[in-house]
């Protein structure tokens, strides 16, 4: 009996060995992949309604089809969402009185959840808009467990808890379990680790880690489930927008410098694209970026008062 559990530990120790080279092998390759890559803009995408002024793109999303969310401001108001085919049809649009500001947008397990800058809340939709549930005190902006003050961001663990950035008012992180009770928070505004000025977008890696664009700090932190400091990345520029794909590379959209920077785990930077520009591949202030299961990247642009061009939404494909 003692030689069988000798062996059978024996075996399990080297299967858990050889997931873990297996891991990092694919680890590896990914970086590998990314830092060789190129990519190249999709021209005439997405077609918008003619008729229809975009004065700014936010959020951005896919879902498990492959159907493109986004968030744009039409009139000074974002209580839209627009939806796209992969190739770029429009195919509908969605209107919610119950949005009054939308900021962040992310779909989790084929629901839209936003974040609402001017009712201070996180919202739950179905796929064609339906409410199913909001947290924090509607039009009530603070800093106690049940309220939030201009919320920005929404990022989920997996084991379902909800990860907040309480960004434009506060300055910390929130996280809610998965029926939205609040379970912690950290964060105070400063420049030192752990602390933040403007936690703008939120990201979960399938390692549980959770990485922060830290935008008035110009970094971005990153951070344990528990909210444990783990690492700082100081950027060249100031990072809007956080994505974060299914090999664990993060890619992150550079709003003052307008381009793409594309880094491993660790934070090294792997590779970058775009300048600015009102061309196809150029960006305009780039806020948000979403990576889609195929690896290709979705840029939502705000404007630039330098460049006399109304900001765009793009898609980009490797190469």
């Amino acid at each position: 009996m003692r030689a069988e559990t000798a062996r059978a530990l024996k075996m399990t120790v080297l299967l858990t060995i050889c997931l873990g080279i297996t891991g990092c092998v694919t680890t590896e390759h990914a970086m590998k992949q990314a830092s060789g890559c190129k990519y190249e803009v999709v021209e005439n995408w997405p077609q918008v309604p003619e008729g229809i002024v975009v004065d700014r793109w936010l959020g951005v999303a896919t879902d498990s089809s492959g159907k493109v969310y986004v968030l744009p401001i039409i009139d000074g108001k974002g209580n839209d969402v627009f939806i796209f085919a992969p190739d770029g049809k429009y195919l509908d649009r969605w209107n919610s009185d119950v949005l009054k500001q939308g900021h962040g947008l992310r779909i989790h397990n084929d629901h839209v959840w936003m974040t609402d800058l001017e009712h201070h809340q996180v919202l739950e939709f179905t796929l064609d808009g339906k409410l199913l549930r909001a947290f924090g005190e509607r039009g009530k902006p603070g800093e106690s467990e049940t309220q939030f003050k201009y919320p920005t961001d929404i990022a989920f663990a997996a084991n379902g808890d909800i990860y907040v950035a309480d960004g434009y008012g506060n300055s910390r992180v929130v996280c809610l379990s998965p029926q939205g009770k609040f379970k912690f928070a950290w964060g105070t505004r400063g420049d030192k680790p752990g602390e933040f000025f403007m936690p703008h977008n939120i990201v979960i890696d399938r390692r549980g880690r959770v990485y922060v664009v830290d935008r008035g700090n110009q970094r971005v932190q990153v951070f344990d489930a528990g909210g444990r400091f783990l690492s700082e990345w100081v950027t060249p520029a100031r990072p809007f927008g956080l994505a974060v794909d299914r090999e664990q590379i993060v890619y992150v959209a550079d709003g003052d410098g307008h381009r793409v920077m594309i880094f491993n785990p660790d934070g090294s930077l792997l590779s970058k694209f775009g300048e600015r520009g009102d061309k196809p591949g150029q960006f305009q202030v780039p806020h948000s970026i979403h990576v889609d299961e195929n690896g290709n990247v979705y840029v939502a642009e705000v404007a630039d008062t330098g460049v006399d061009a109304a900001p765009r939404f793009q898609k980009f494909t490797r190469k």
